[in-house]
């Protein structure tokens, strides 16, 4: 795999809770969950580099 890209989107199941309010969510402890995107790039057999993020701006419109 020397050369290579590798590509994933994925849901953060955090363990974490909405302590306080933010924005316009309640801080009722719920669960936090964001979606998130990693590309990583593989050079001679190992990860040479990795680039993410998060759609952490979701978590400020969308009830648990």
């Amino acid at each position: 795999m020397d050369d290579a890209e590798i590509l994933e989107m994925y849901t953060a199941h955090l363990a974490a809770c909405n302590a306080r309010d933010w924005a316009r969510v309640a801080g009722d402890r719920s669960p936090v969950e964001t979606d998130e995107f990693a590309m990583y790039r593989i050079a001679e057999g190992r990860i040479a580099e990795l680039w993410g993020t998060a759609d952490n701006a979701r978590l400020a419109y969308e009830d648990f």
